[in-house]
């Protein structure tokens, strides 16, 4: 599951798209499961190594206000990495309607504070 959410973006992509499709699987959707499983097979080994130099974590995040009238929910998100390499990312809706842009960023903050104290 590291592996997939983490460091294979492209995966985690594939994978939340066909989480749509659960309840109504196609012959379609099936062969795109078992494609994904088959490139998976080839990373079981694939992890994060330490080598025992102090590790430095760099995090980004960025949030945006209501952009749309019609949308009523902004868009935040956050990368940490480690030596330039992505070890965390993510990128959602809001639960919670911020009032000014920078609201919006001490939400953000105050979400991804939780993170950061677990990273």
């Amino acid at each position: 599951m590291y592996v997939i959410n983490y460091t294979m973006l492209d995966i985690a992509y594939l994978i939340s798209k066909m989480n749509r499709f659960v309840s109504t699987l196609s012959m379609d959707h099936w062969k795109t499961i078992k494609r994904i499983l088959k490139h998976l097979r080839y990373t079981l080994d694939h992890g994060v190594y330490y080598s025992g130099y102090l590790v430095v974590f760099e995090g980004y995040i960025d949030a945006n206000w209501i952009s749309k009238t019609k949308n009523l929910k902004s868009i935040s998100g956050y990368v940490f990495t480690n030596d330039r390499v992505v070890v965390s990312w993510k990128s959602s809706k809001k639960t919670c309607i911020g009032r000014s842009t920078m609201k919006s960023e001490f939400i953000t903050i105050d979400k991804v504070k939780e993170k950061v104290e677990w990273l």
